[in-house]
């Protein structure tokens, strides 16, 4: 047998709201407020990117030698739309890149409209989306959220909402959704 060298990280807030800090040793912290929402099964929690924030972050340390992938978790709905269209993920390296918004990865789109959904089965879910590579030390996800709108059936819509992060060393692209 050989000797177990990576390890996989998961990390959700989902259920109990954190704090993020202590939920994990990836070491995570953000400027992003928790905050509790409904779901049809009870409440979540959630931390929310908010458009009228210039930087919506959460600060991810991957404590191993070797790069790693990170997969975002997040709300998506369908056939009914109650989130944001597509939000746009960044990792960047240090606080400085994000500052003078460098994008040092060409972003990721974040789907949370899933309109193929049947109407006889409509979903209101957590959903993982593959973002890309951390090196090892700290890294800085960016959330790009968009202006939350009303949709054609009078709706209000959520600002988007970040459940949880996954590390693993293993990239399996957008096949965990």
């Amino acid at each position: 047998i050989e000797p177990w060298e990576d390890t996989d990280m998961c990390v959700s807030w989902f259920e109990n709201g954190g704090p993020i800090d202590k939920l994990s040793n990836a070491k995570l912290q953000s400027n992003m407020g928790m905050r509790i929402f409904s779901t049809p099964m009870g409440r979540g929690y959630s931390l929310e990117a908010l458009p009228s924030r210039e930087f919506n972050y959460i600060e991810v340390t991957n404590p191993t030698s070797k790069p790693q992938h990170l997969y975002l978790s997040h709300m998506g709905s369908g056939p009914n739309r109650f989130y944001p269209f597509d939000t746009i993920a960044h990792i960047h390296p240090n606080l400085e890149s994000l500052q003078k918004q460098i994008e040092m990865t060409a972003g990721r789109v974040v789907p949370t409209w899933f309109p193929d959904i049947s109407k006889e089965s409509p979903i209101h879910s957590v959903h993982h989306r593959y973002i890309g590579t951390i090196p090892p030390g700290v890294s800085f996800l960016n959330l790009k959220a968009k202006e939350p709108t009303r949709v054609d059936n009078d709706v209000n819509i959520s600002p988007f909402r970040t459940v949880g992060l996954l590390i693993t060393p293993a990239a399996f692209v957008d096949k965990v959704e």
